[in-house]
């Protein structure tokens, strides 16, 4: 994946969660009160600044009763294989 497919998937996972926090009307410090993470941390995501290691990613999913698995993106077709590859080799 090359920075430029980071960035766009980066950017399209931000504006989701985002959306979806503010689907259920939960605020950034209630989120990172659920997650356990820095208000400054969820920020930064939400901003497409940060890209969550695989833990992370679960907690916020969980916060925002979402399935991880279920996520829509529009990025390419292989989106799901490079994404698997980069969080394997970059997982925490």
């Amino acid at each position: 994946m090359n920075e430029e497919e980071l960035l766009e998937v980066r950017q399209i996972m931000a504006r989701y969660f985002r959306q979806r926090r503010e689907e259920l009307n939960i605020s950034r410090n209630a989120l990172a009160e659920k997650t356990g993470l820095g208000v400054a941390t969820i920020k930064r995501f939400e901003n497409g600044m940060f890209w969550p290691g695989m833990k992370q990613y679960i907690l916020i999913c969980e916060a925002l009763n979402l399935v991880p698995a279920a996520i829509p993106f529009s990025a390419s077709g292989d989106f799901i294989e490079k994404m698997r590859r980069h969080w394997l080799i970059n997982k925490e």
